[in-house]
């Protein structure tokens, strides 16, 4: 974690392993992971200075992600286990609204065999899928858009 002195409300917030967010006073978590090399390389440390980010990884050096409050804001997968039928997940932005009507990737493994296709949110967020899914290994992959940032899940039901 980085808190900046002036203003003490932006912080940015890091895993070694699942990426980089930021938020301040005026936004909500936006993510800064789409920014880091590939492959993905774990942070070490992280350094925030007005605008900018500093991030400083396992053998991979130090990256300046300049301006970094105009990136696209964070999304995430939830499990809604009351949301009827075929549900799987919802899909969310980081202040908590649901993302109606987006398409998403679903890839379902079974026994080395995988069915992938694509399926648009529901009005609630939720994903729904006419496949059987329990107990087979289901990845989902949103690739994000001009306001969202990119996110991925994988689960089992």
């Amino acid at each position: 974690m980085a808190f900046d002195q002036e203003p003490p409300y932006n912080v940015l917030a890091c895993s070694p392993v699942s990426g980089l967010f930021v938020t301040s006073e005026k936004t909500n978590w936006l993510n800064l992971t789409e920014f880091l090399p590939k492959p993905f390389t774990m942070i070490s440390s992280v350094f925030k200075e007005g605008e900018d980010a500093y991030v400083a990884f396992e053998g991979r050096g130090l990256w300046r992600i300049v301006d970094c409050q105009k990136s696209r804001i964070a999304c995430y997968f939830k499990k809604v286990p009351l949301a009827g039928p075929k549900a799987i997940c919802a899909l969310f932005r980081a202040d908590g609204i649901p993302l109606p009507g987006v398409p998403v990737k679903v890839r379902i493994v079974d026994n080395n065999v995988e069915v992938v296709f694509t399926v648009n949110t529901d009005q609630s967020g939720i994903i729904r899928v006419k496949k059987n899914t329990k107990g087979k290994v289901i990845h989902i992959t949103y690739a994000g858009d001009v306001t969202n940032a990119p996110c991925s899940v994988s689960l089992i039901p």
